[in-house]
């Protein structure tokens, strides 16, 4: 009977926490990006989404100007690379604030992201993010940047 009880007692707890809607989260951290001047884009390689259901987010760590040393405001959006394609609105990224890029990026599948400048600027910049794609397919494989998390 104490067998038991323990026994019941470890699977209510492990109910419990399974119920919390504890998510593990994996993230590319893309370090040394150069921002092209004039509002182009900078693009990712392809990152492949396993099935969690999560929004994917852009955070800004740092974008520095080249030239001036100034801090430069970035905008980012998610390319969506299976079925019909297409891609999220362009979206202001503030340094340190996860940006979610809506419903249109929890499928599983493969994906990008855009950078680009806030404004058409001369000078190119420097910058790194992390892009939160959710889980991996294998996190375990090689993988397009460094995968941190879990």
């Amino acid at each position: 009977m104490k067998y038991l009880k323990i026994t019941m007692t470890l699977f209510v707890i492990t109910l419990f926490v399974s119920l919390m809607g504890v998510n593990a989260t994996t993230y590319f951290t893309i370090n040394d990006i150069t921002v092209p001047a004039f509002s182009a884009n900078w693009t990712s390689k392809q990152g492949d989404k396993g099935d969690d259901g999560n929004q994917q987010k852009i955070k800004k760590i740092s974008c520095v100007d080249n030239v001036s040393g100034d801090g430069r405001a970035l905008l980012g959006r998610v390319l969506i690379l299976f079925g019909s394609g297409g891609s999220t609105g362009y979206k202001s990224i503030p340094q340190g604030t996860n940006v979610a890029f809506g419903s249109s990026t929890v499928e599983m599948g493969a994906y990008k992201i855009q950078i680009r400048s806030d404004k058409s600027l001369l000078t190119t910049a420097k910058a790194s993010v992390n892009w939160d794609i959710g889980s991996l397919y294998d996190p375990s494989a090689s993988q397009p940047y460094p995968v941190k998390g879990q």
